[in-house]
């Protein structure tokens, strides 16, 4: 099979984080020799900015990474390239992940090259999702993925541009949770393949830190936000309430403070 010629370019969002203690940026980002970007949600820029070696752009007003995947395509287009590779900050890469990036792209050009990203020994992506619940995906073999029950992260994700255009890229609707299954959904729409290569990333996966409580309310709000876009049938409507109000109740008993049930109640019918 001949292999085609890939033109990669990579976008990293950042999120109020030291750049220099990114586990994306050491492992992978700061020595990839591609067109780079940093797309910036934090509230204040790098401070060390310009860098010479990537692009910037700074969002305050934290658009989400859906706003930013979008804004990264126009970028890597206007660029030439014919791929981007989806990048968070919190992802450990081993040395040769580009190389394999790079290699499975130039075999199945027009397919979706996802990683396999675990988190706690878990692999969490790419996964299952089923009654409006996320599922574990260790059970999913590498190679060719129908993309539809089973969807994968952002993060990791290596996409051809001209994938993402067919799509018109990712619902700025969804700025951060399930953005990446509505996206999946919207591939499978299409009928497009991914392919599942033998690349294993170590991710930070939010749901398993405890952060201070004001990000975690607007991360409820913005999940909250998700439950009411997504869903492609009342039943799941139904269901994406339910895990919805469970995730509220925990929450709650988490921060000691009743805010993520009382939102819920307020919200849930809207």
């Amino acid at each position: 099979m001949k292999k085609e010629t890939v033109n990669i370019a990579a976008v990293m969002v950042r999120y109020n984080s030291d750049l220099n203690r990114s586990a994306t940026y050491l492992t992978l980002f700061k020595d990839l020799e591609c067109p780079k970007l940093i797309y910036d949600n934090s509230f204040t820029k790098i401070k060390a900015n310009p860098i010479a070696d990537f692009n910037y752009h700074h969002d305050p007003e934290n658009g989400g990474v859906s706003k930013a995947y979008n804004y990264a395509a126009k970028w890597a287009l206007s660029l030439n390239c014919s791929h981007l590779l989806l990048l968070d900050s919190d992802s450990e890469f081993p040395k040769n992940a580009f190389s394999k990036y790079r290699n499975a792209a130039e075999e199945s050009a027009e397919k979706i090259i996802l990683p396999s990203m675990l988190s706690e020994n878990k692999v969490i992506s790419p996964f299952y999702f089923r009654f409006g619940k996320s599922w574990y995906g260790d059970s999913i073999n590498f190679g060719t993925i129908n993309l539809g029950k089973i969807v994968a992260i952002n993060s990791g994700m290596l996409i051809p541009l001209s994938t993402f255009q067919k799509v018109n890229g990712f619902n700025e609707q969804l700025p951060l949770d399930w953005s990446d299954v509505d996206f999946c959904r919207k591939l499978a729409k299409i009928k497009t393949q991914a392919q599942y290569i033998n690349l294993v990333i170590n991710h930070s996966l939010s749901d398993h830190q405890k952060s201070d409580f004001a990000s975690a309310k607007y991360r409820y709000k913005t999940y909250f936000k998700g439950v009411k876009e997504l869903p492609e049938s009342f039943l799941e409507k139904l269901s994406l309430l339910y895990w919805a109000k469970l995730k509220a109740i925990k929450l709650s008993f988490i921060y000691k403070n009743p805010w993520f049930i009382i939102y819920y109640l307020k919200h849930w019918y809207d």
